[in-house]
């Protein structure tokens, strides 16, 4: 019984830190699978360990608020469903610009997500050391 509950306890602190470092990786796996994309370097390998379906997005969002993470885990999931969605639209659609214009796209928003996730990162720890006081 014992054995059990550390065993729990153990594969609980796992699935934390998986879930915790998850979205970050995703996110720097799209964006430098864009990057390489761009340059006309396959990425196929990229794309296998990184690429992201929807029903795994779902899974990692619900598991974010079920383990009660912080906004700060969820922004590399939303710069992922926004560059997926910029990707799925000009698949489908079209987006009148060139290569390197949709590059620029892409690299402005990957620059106003960081700026969002360095806010919420500085907000956190000041957070954190007003508590501790």
């Amino acid at each position: 019984m014992a054995e059990e509950r550390r065993r729990s306890k153990y594969l609980h602190k796992v699935l934390l830190i998986i879930l915790k470092y998850t979205p970050i990786t995703i996110a720097i796996i799209d964006i430098l699978h864009t990057i390489l994309s761009y340059l006309d370097i396959p990425a196929e390998l990229l794309s296998f360990f990184g690429g992201i379906s929807i029903l795994s997005l779902i899974f990692l969002y619900s598991a974010s608020y079920v383990f009660q993470c912080r906004e700060l885990h969820r922004i590399p999931l939303h710069y992922v469903v926004c560059s997926n969605l910029i990707g799925l639209y000009d698949t489908y659609v079209g987006i009148p610009c060139s290569d390197k214009q949709l590059l620029c796209l892409y690299l402005i928003i990957t620059g106003i997500f960081i700026i969002i996730y360095t806010k919420y990162a500085i907000a956190n720890k000041k957070t954190i050391k007003t508590n501790n006081r």
